[in-house]
């Protein structure tokens, strides 16, 4: 390599002593010279063996082990733009290093300039330059907290925290990789917890404080309100540590596992094992696993290929997503990767994807990222949308909402022109169990309808637990709210909001009238919510017509796979 001298970009390359080697000769040479200097040769050499050298798909085949750790078939691959792009696109190494750079550039990484001991986790690069991607569009004030990668240094200290606990031996067992990756890309957000935690963790000084800025969403369920942030990666040590002092079973129990993710005042935290990449939600003193079983087994999230379909014989080879099982049909849910529905099957016709179909294989410590990847399909899929957290308070609170909007888990029903859409979160933080949203919006016209406008008189809900009679709840409007439905939202005012539970000024309110509540824990964790409405067309003090029922299509309570 003292042979190569390489002038600015644009002009020859002077490669004295080297016009004669033949193409074999001239990749062993490039093979020692970093992305970028190859790129110039092929770009400007004048030996024609030497150019083509730099342009063979060996060479970039092992710029792209060597820089991403990615070879064989995922070397030609170029990174997912989000999941309605499903098709794994393939393209030649050289194609496919230059995209996964412009990927990393996005991360803080030059990668064509990259040496390094450890390849770029280009895993979750991919998934935090979708994360990223997605907030630009459609939560930036959640995307200007992000912090740039975590040094060396920190990441080091990870693994002597966990070593210092340690004491059966295995001290010396290192961090998995798919675990401190995620802090080598972005080291959490800069948004501060509450001011006293803050203060106790030396994070921040509580300044600027907005609980509503989350990475990972929230909710609120009456005095609850919950918004879940990524910590620095320095900063979850120092509260795990914390927690340590203060919670004997995590010193005992739990030595290998540290808080990641938590809610500004600390009501709801998540926790990874740096070892298997497992992720556990803090559940009242308990851990409950809040990502599924991978490759073996069928679970949520699972990838899947649909075969021995009769009835739609169109769609046996798709490849989909497991959502939810429906116990009493016996059926998964199916949200297929081209996005046009979401199916019912039986397992029968269900097969798990081998490793060679997966977009990635399986490693130690995976599933914290598979955890990561599902959240962010949830955004990109609009399952989980941007809205008001607190809608008394809106739009003052807007961030991202937990409560699904779109797929397999939201109940939909249209009567007499008024839409009620409804869904749940499960909160392995709270008693409860479950809080849920119901919202109420008008549609079509008002000539379709028969009526302007209508208000909410009662309720009536069903609550069931699976093989159990159901409980019946009835009472006059919701919460003591009794919402006027109009054209494209609804009116605050004395009748709507007798008690003044909104904090903004009365008139038209755009967009769905939003309830939300909460439904108590049962013996066996499952359940289903429905229920009716009843409206009377212009309003209790002046009604045009007779009144109607509305109904809630049921919706399902349940413990789901991965947990938020």
């Amino acid at each position: 390599t003292s042979h190569l001298s390489f002038s600015p970009v644009g002009s020859r390359v002077w490669l004295p002593g080297m016009s004669n080697l033949d193409e074999t000769q001239s990749l062993q040479i490039l093979l020692f010279v970093l992305p970028t200097c190859a790129n110039r040769v092929r770009a400007t050499s004048s030996a024609a063996s030497l150019a083509r050298a730099a342009s063979s798909e060996q060479l970039w085949e092992a710029h792209m082990l060597r820089v991403f750790g990615l070879s064989g078939h995922l070397a030609r691959q170029t990174p997912w733009p989000s999941p309605s792009d499903r098709d794994l696109h393939t393209v030649g190494c050289r194609g496919a290093f230059d995209l996964w750079c412009r990927a990393s550039k996005d991360m803080g990484f030059r990668a064509e300039t990259f040496i390094g001991n450890e390849a770029l986790p280009a895993r979750w690069i991919e998934v935090w330059s979708r994360l990223r991607g997605w907030l630009n569009v459609n939560c930036p004030h959640v995307r200007e907290t992000l912090r740039p990668p975590a040094q060396d240094e920190d990441v080091q200290m990870l693994q002597r925290y966990v070593s210092a606990s340690l004491d059966d031996g295995t001290s010396e067992r290192p961090v998995a990789q798919a675990v401190a990756s995620l802090w080598r890309v972005c080291d959490g957000q800069n948004t501060a917890l509450q001011p006293e935690i803050a203060r106790e963790l030396d994070y921040g000084d509580g300044r600027n404080f907005e609980w509503f800025h989350g990475l990972f969403g929230g909710y609120t369920a009456y005095d609850h309100e919950v918004t879940t942030f990524l910590l620095p990666l320095v900063a979850a040590i120092k509260l795990t540590t914390f927690l340590r002092q203060r919670v004997a079973f995590l010193e005992k129990e739990h030595p290998t596992k540290v808080v990641f993710a938590c809610a500004h005042r600390l009501a709801k935290m998540f926790l990874v094992d740096v070892y298997t990449g497992k992720v556990y939600a803090w559940c009242r003193q308990l851990l409950e696993q809040a990502v599924p079983a991978t490759l073996g087994t069928l679970a949520e999230g699972s990838r899947v290929r649909l075969e021995g379909l009769q009835a739609r014989p169109e769609l046996n080879d798709q490849i989909g997503t497991l959502r939810a099982f429906e116990e009493p049909k016996g059926r998964w849910q199916v949200k297929l990767d081209d996005g046009s529905e979401v199916v019912l099957l039986k397992q029968e016709n269900i097969k798990a994807l081998v490793l060679e179909e997966q977009r990635w294989p399986s490693e130690a410590g995976d599933g914290f990222v598979r955890w990561f990847e599902e959240y962010v399909n949830r955004l990109e899929t609009r399952v989980y949308q941007v809205s008001p957290l607190r809608p008394t308070s809106a739009p003052d609170t807007s961030g991202i909402c937990l409560f699904p909007e779109e797929g397999a888990e939201l109940s939909r029903c249209v009567t007499h022109g008024v839409e009620v859409t409804a869904s749940c979160v499960y909160m392995p933080e709270h008693p409860q169990g479950w809080t849920y949203s119901i919202r109420l919006a008008l549609v079509g016209t008002a000539a379709e309808r028969g009526f302007e406008t209508c208000q909410l008189t009662t309720r009536k809900w069903i609550i069931e637990e699976d093989g159990r009679e159901p409980d019946i709840v009835q009472g006059d409007g919701v919460i003591g709210l009794f919402p006027i439905l109009e054209t494209g939202g609804w009116a605050l005012n004395p009748d709507s909001d007798p008690h003044g539970q909104y904090m903004r000024d009365e008139g038209h309110i755009a967009g769905p009238f939003r309830y939300q509540s909460c439904s108590g824990r049962n013996a066996s964790m499952r359940g289903h919510f429905s229920g009716e409405l009843t409206f009377v067309p212009g309003s209790r003090r002046s009604p045009t017509g007779a009144p109607f029922e509305a109904k809630l299509a049921c919706f399902r309570l349940r413990v789901p796979g991965f947990i938020y």
